[in-house]
C-alpha cells in the first residue's frame, strides 16, 4: 500500500510539473511573439528613416543641383537634335500619348530640364517650371526653354498660385526623386491640375541615396502621399530606369484628382 501511495504522489508532482512547464512554454511563446512584432515596427521606422522622402533644401540647393547643371551643360544626348527627337517620341508613344488633340490646352512641365519633351504635344501652350531655368538658358547652347509659353525657375516644391487649377496635362519625368520633399512637390500637382486634368508622374527608386538623388521613394510611400493629397491612380506600371542599368524598376503613375465632394465626404 505504501509503495502504491507514493506512486501515485510521484505522478501527481510529475503532471504538476508537466502543467508548470507548459505554462511556462506558452508564456515565452507569448513573449517572443510580442518581441518580433516589437522588432518587426523598429526595422520598419528604421527603414523610414533610411529612405527619406525630404531633405534639407539648402543641402539640395548646394549639392543635388549643382551636379545637375554640371550634367545638362556636358554634350549628351539633349545635345543632339535628331537623336534626342528620336528618344522623346519613342517615349511618349510607349506610353500612349498621341501628339494630337493638345491645340491650346495647358501642360505643366514639372522639373523641365534643359530640354521641353513637351514640344511633342502639337499646339499645347507649356507651362515648364525648373529650378535652373534661367541658368540654362544662359548657360546651355541647346536648351529649348525659351520656347516654353511661361517658365517658372523654381522647384517643384514651390507653389505657383498662377498654376492653380489650369493644368490639362501635367508631366514630370526623371524629376521627383531629385528633390528635397516628395510631399510638398505632390501637393503642388494637385493643386495645378483641372478638376478634369490628368498627371502622369515617372521617377526612379534607388538602393541606396546619392548626391543627385537624395530621396528614397518606394511605392507603398508614394501612393500613401497621392492619397492624402486627393490623388487617385488610374494606372501604374513599373519599367525600365532613367539611370543606370541596375536597380529597381523606374515607377509610372497615370493620376486623376478626387472630386472634391469625395474628399469632403472623406471618401
Amino acid at each position: 500500500m505504501a509503495s502504491v501511495r507514493k506512486l501515485l504522489k510521484r505522478a501527481r508532482g510529475d503532471s504538476v510539473v508537466r502543467h508548470s512547464a507548459k505554462n511556462t512554454e506558452t508564456r515565452i511563446l507569448k513573449a517572443l511573439e510580442r518581441q518580433n512584432v516589437l522588432l518587426s515596427e523598429i526595422i520598419t521606422r528604421l527603414s523610414r528613416l533610411e529612405k527619406p522622402t525630404t531633405i534639407n533644401e539648402e543641402t539640395w540647393s548646394k549639392v543635388a543641383q549643382e551636379g545637375e547643371l554640371a550634367w545638362h551643360k556636358k554634350p549628351n544626348w539633349r545635345a543632339r537634335e535628331e537623336e534626342w527627337q528620336t528618344r522623346n517620341n519613342r517615349f511618349w508613344t510607349s506610353k500612349d500619348f498621341s501628339p494630337e488633340g493638345w491645340q491650346d490646352k495647358l501642360i505643366v512641365d514639372l522639373g523641365a530640364g534643359s530640354r521641353l519633351r513637351t514640344l511633342y504635344f502639337r499646339g499645347a501652350k507649356i507651362a515648364a517650371i525648373e529650378p535652373l531655368g534661367d541658368k540654362y538658358i544662359a548657360e546651355v547652347e541647346w536648351q529649348d526653354l525659351d520656347k516654353a509659353d511661361e517658365l517658372y525657375s523654381v522647384p517643384a516644391e514651390k507653389d505657383i498660385p498662377e498654376l492653380h487649377g489650369r493644368a490639362d496635362l501635367l508631366v514630370s519625368i526623371n524629376v521627383l526623386d531629385h528633390g528635397y520633399d516628395f510631399g510638398a512637390a505632390i501637393a503642388n500637382v494637385r493643386n495645378y491640375l483641372k478638376p478634369d486634368g490628368l498627371a502622369y508622374l515617372a521617377f526612379d527608386r534607388h538602393d541606396r541615396p546619392d548626391d543627385m538623388h537624395q530621396l528614397m521613394i518606394d511605392d507603398e510611400t508614394a501612393r500613401a502621399i497621392f492619397d492624402r493629397c486627393g490623388l487617385d491612380i488610374e494606372k501604374f506600371e513599373e519599367q525600365g530606369r532613367f539611370h543606370g542599368a541596375t536597380g529597381p524598376k523606374a515607377v509610372h503613375y497615370w493620376l486623376r484628382p478626387r472630386p472634391v465632394e469625395q474628399e469632403t465626404a472623406g471618401v
